[in-house]
């Protein structure tokens, strides 16, 4: 399997920053693929962090589902 690249996403401030989402790992449950990326700021708690998780299945009519979730704490 190959590597997880990068993710960069900006935010919308008037200057926006950017911000990197490290690949953590790629699981593969139940015939459930699980693909996560964590944001790696040294200024922030590690639950603090931003994660995205992307999951592939493939339904038994044969259609690939794919469902991405971002999770950005508020403190």
């Amino acid at each position: 399997m190959s590597q997880q690249a990068n993710i960069t996403a900006f935010d919308g401030a008037a200057t926006p920053v950017s911000h990197t989402f490290m690949g953590e790992g790629i699981t593969s449950v139940n015939g459930e693929t699980v693909a996560i990326w964590r944001e790696q700021n040294a200024a922030l708690p590690y639950e603090a962090q931003g994660v995205i998780t992307m999951k592939k299945r493939k339904l038994p009519s044969g259609i690939i589902r794919v469902a991405c979730r971002v999770e950005i704490p508020v403190m």
